[in-house]
């Protein structure tokens, strides 16, 4: 009964608005909570992300670990949110800089003296008379599909787009991290089962490393058109320890 109730402990809502506190326990097993545990005697309470609250015995949390993971945390989510703070600031820069270009370019149009049209001058080409057809651009052949996944592992795909073409079909993947000290080589193989044709398996790479919470998109292409009935992924990346 202990067990189960340890295993219920490790789901956790992604969409908590503060960041949760993780509890280490003696099997090396981590708690995610809102908030430290109430030590009362031999036993321990902590709050879960839902709201609830539960107790288990002192005996099984790693309570210096548990300090240590919990300052590990916070230094990264530190410096992660320095680094947003930087790249905030440097984009403004460019901004400032782009528009200070546009002003300039504008402003030297503006001094460009213009000439009668009999100065121009003639250009002909007597065998240009076939006019070049347009390039066609594929057309949606129906509205996206979305779907929104939650998982415990520390790389998963967290979202799946499926949007279908009249020549082809997307199927645009989110890849989420959360593995506290980020995650590299990340892979994503996609397996693709179809109403009527053959299924397809292909397999992209997220290029770089992901940070804790960090996200990245994947698009892959498939050159057909049939329905497809199911999707399934398969992960594998390097944990950063």
């Amino acid at each position: 009964m202990l067990l189960a109730m340890l295993f219920t402990l490790l789901l956790f809502d992604e969409g908590a608005e503060q960041p949760p506190y993780y509890v280490v326990l003696t099997n090396k097993k981590i708690m995610k909570v809102m908030a430290p545990p109430q030590f009362q005697g031999k036993l321990a309470t902590v709050t879960l992300l839902d709201g609830k609250v539960t107790s288990l015995p002192v005996r099984m949390i790693d309570q210096a670990e548990t300090e240590k993971y919990n300052q590990r945390v916070a230094e990264k989510m530190e410096r992660e949110r320095l680094a947003a703070e930087a790249r905030a600031e440097e984009e403004a820069k460019v901004k400032a800089r782009r528009e200070a270009l546009r002003k300039k370019k504008q402003e030297s149009l503006r001094n460009v003296e213009l000439r009668e049209f009999d100065e121009l001058p003639k250009y002909e080409r007597p065998d240009n008379t076939v006019a070049k057809p347009p390039e066609t651009e594929s057309k949606p052949a129906g509205d996206p599909m979305v779907k929104n996944f939650t998982s415990d592992d520390p790389v998963f795909v967290s979202q799946e787009t499926i949007r279908p073409y009249d020549d082809h079909i997307e199927v645009i993947c989110k890849v989420k991290v959360q593995a506290v000290n980020g995650a590299g080589n990340i892979k994503v193989k996609l397996k693709v089962r179809y109403d009527k044709e053959a299924g397809d398996e292909i397999e992209q790479a997220v290029e770089g490393n992901l940070a804790y919470n960090g996200e990245a998109v994947i698009t892959f292409r498939l050159d057909k058109t049939d329905t497809i009935v199911d999707t399934f992924y398969t992960v594998s990346a390097d944990i950063v320890p």
